[in-house]
């Protein structure tokens, strides 16, 4: 399927989408005052992390710092999305060939640094699981640390000092993005074909031909070459609207955090995969099914959803037993677990 086949659109329609995206990223300005708005909540942490032995302490620093980083770095990439979005609007409203080119391209390079954001903490988080090595889940935290610093610090090679002061390249951040939508990157180079000052961009406002026919083409001259592009548009931005992930993944990194916070919490034990034990049976009320080692009440919560869905995955494979389907056993519960 070629790119222009991708997604069929007219103006009006990716227009009223755009105002969509810019509606509902207008409800996000309740965290413009961020330092002040979540300084209740860092500092409550913080002051729990001052009475916390040195075990974890330095655990609970960093998570609570990469938490607060990332959520900051998302918002940050959220708000310069919403003004390319109104860049486009307006470049849509005016017929504007040139500037529907250039603004889609940075929001395909702004969607892509708000995945790497995203999925840097996500990764993050699945590294952290059962790890056990105090030198590992230090390195592991630092260096995601690091990616978040190059992802708000970052400046241009060139004048960078070191690797860790440059801005991630353009090619890692389609990398991390085609992972989740698919021909990143050859929809990248054919929106580069249209932003540099070559015959794609020649054919935005020409006929094609060298001196021959016109020049300042109407817009609907250059519909045919501008019709991929907001196609492109409009699955980009459908894209960011249906996204939750990403935006969830400091959150779920906090619930790490407050694992330091419970009993006995150490380096060794502190990121471990306990396996759902429940203290009932789960028959009657009076022995319904509870969990005692869990950490957080987000953990009691996965156990028991765990715990039920082995039951319920048990009983399907003894219905539908077969020798090429042997009946799964109780003592390998562990593969299924989240």
């Amino acid at each position: 399927m070629s790119i222009e086949d991708i997604i069929k659109t007219d103006k009006n329609a990716l227009t009223a989408l755009l105002k969509k995206f810019v509606e509902k990223q207008q409800k996000l300005q309740i965290f413009d005052d961020y330092e002040n708005k979540l300084a209740p909540m860092i500092e409550g942490y913080q002051e729990k992390i001052r009475s916390l032995d040195n075990s974890v302490k330095p655990i609970a620093e960093k998570l609570l710092n990469i938490s607060n980083h990332s959520f900051y770095l998302l918002l940050t990439v959220q708000w310069k999305i919403y003004h390319v979005v109104r860049a486009l609007i307006r470049s849509l409203e005016d017929s504007n060939p040139i500037s529907i080119a250039i603004e889609t391209r940075a929001l395909l390079e702004h969607i892509a640094l708000y995945v790497t954001v995203g999925s840097t903490v996500a990764k993050l988080e699945e590294r952290l699981k059962d790890q056990s090595s105090e030198i590992k889940i230090i390195e592991l935290l630092d260096y995601s640390d690091r990616i978040l610093n190059r992802a708000y610090y970052g400046r241009s090679p060139k004048i960078a000092k070191s690797k860790d002061d440059a801005s991630i390249h353009i090619n890692d951040l389609l990398k991390n993005l085609s992972v989740e939508l698919v021909r990143t990157q050859e929809l990248y180079n054919f929106l580069c074909e249209y932003v540099h000052p070559n015959y794609g961009s020649n054919k935005l406002i020409s006929s094609g031909i060298m001196a021959g026919g016109n020049l300042n083409i109407s817009s609907d001259d250059f519909e045919s070459e501008i019709k991929p592009i907001k196609a492109i548009c409009s699955l980009l931005i459908t894209y960011l609207m249906d996204d939750v992930v990403h935006m969830s993944s400091p959150l779920r990194l906090q619930m790490l955090l407050d694992r330091c916070f419970t009993k006995k919490a150490k380096f060794s034990n502190v990121f471990s995969v306990k396996n759902p034990e429940p203290d009932g049976n789960g028959k009657t009320k009076e022995t319904a099914f509870y969990f005692s080692n869990a950490r957080t009440k987000v953990k009691v919560f996965r156990q028991t959803f765990t715990h039920i869905m082995i039951i319920l995955m048990i009983f399907i494979a003894q219905c539908h037993y077969t020798p090429a389907f042997p009946k799964l056993r109780l003592e390998k519960r562990k593969s299924f677990l989240v």
